[in-house]
């Protein structure tokens, strides 16, 4: 059922592997097994999962894997903020420089006018 739900926010590649994983599930593979097989998870979450399915304690791995992949997630979004960032500071600050000197050259006109 969770594996229902979670296709619905993933992308092809990942349903696809989903759909392999359930389809392992209905042929009598456990879900430890099935998961490594159709590797939606990378080698060092699986061994995770297989070890804490046999130990008991899948609820705990199962959150540990869930904080790993944010902080991967969280640090990827962090690393491609940082690149764009200084190229917006400079666009803004053309802008701004644009505008204060549009404003500037018609009242330095008016100055010298008078």
């Amino acid at each position: 059922e969770s594996l229902e739900m979670s296709k619905k926010l993933c992308y092809k590649e990942a349903v696809c592997k989903i759909n392999s994983c359930q389809e392992m599930m209905k042929n009598g593979l456990s879900f430890d097994k099935a998961v490594q097989k159709s590797a939606i998870l990378d080698p060092a979450s699986s061994r995770k999962l297989t070890i804490s399915f046999h130990t008991g304690k899948t609820d705990e791995a199962m959150k540990k894997i869930a904080k790993d992949y944010s902080e991967k997630v969280n640090n990827s979004v962090d690393e491609k903020i940082s690149r764009v960032e200084p190229a917006l500071v400079i666009i803004m600050s053309l802008l701004v420089g644009f505008v204060l000197f549009s404003v500037m050259i018609p009242m330095l006109s008016v100055i010298t006018a008078v």
